[in-house]
């Protein structure tokens, strides 16, 4: 582990490290730590969140002034998102005004609906 932070060699060694997470909202901990790519794994056990979708709810969550998105039902706002599956799309369908999109490659016309 070269250039490894102390942070990093301490969860990777320890394989669990309790958390909030702001997608489901439970005190959880974090588990599929692989040490190359800590922001691709460290997943939710509750709601297998990776590292990188928890950041993504923390930043919403703090802009429109929630504490978890499983609390997202209540926004009035807008929200797009360039996904259309996991733990994020699964949180923000709840939400009243929710557009979300997927690239699927060559095989599908820009715009169509899938």
């Amino acid at each position: 582990m070269r250039n490894t932070s102390l942070i990093k060699k301490i969860i990777c060694h320890i394989q669990k490290w309790p958390i909030y997470c702001p997608l489901c909202g439970n005190i959880s901990y974090i588990f599929a730590i692989n040490q190359d790519n800590l922001r691709e794994s460290c997943l939710c056990h509750k709601c297998n969140s990776t590292n990188r979708q928890r950041q993504i709810a923390y930043s919403l969550c703090k802009k429109i002034k929630i504490n978890s998105l499983n609390k997202i039902k209540d926004y009035q706002g807008s929200i797009y998102n360039t996904e259309s599956f996991g733990p994020v799309h699964d949180q923000l369908l709840k939400a009243k005004n929710y557009t979300y999109s997927e690239y699927f490659g060559n095989r599908y016309k820009s715009g169509a609906r899938h």
